[in-house]
């Protein structure tokens, strides 16, 4: 999987968390539901700047948007339980 597919992931994953529909989000970030639907997919590399936008609009880190660990917790402000094991 690449970068693209790997934040088009995250952020379809984020924005369904939160029942937003691409335009929303699309909204909420400053970027068209058409721009949304393309990162998504795939289709789309997206810049800092963007990457910056959608984390906000998301309430999430870019760096958890760029990560292929799928334990990160996409909420900061949500404590990780452990499970004791490391």
């Amino acid at each position: 999987m690449n970068l693209r597919q790997t934040v088009g992931l995250r952020v379809r994953e984020a924005r369904l968390k939160q029942n937003l529909t691409q335009a929303n989000l699309g909204k909420r970030s400053g970027l068209s539901g058409d721009w949304i639907c393309a990162i998504e997919r795939g289709h789309r590399g997206s810049d800092m700047l963007t990457m910056k936008k959608l984390g906000a609009a998301l309430g999430v880190t870019v760096d958890w948007l760029m990560s292929v660990d799928k334990k990160t917790n996409h909420n900061p402000k949500r404590k990780v339980k452990s499970n004791g094991k490391n």
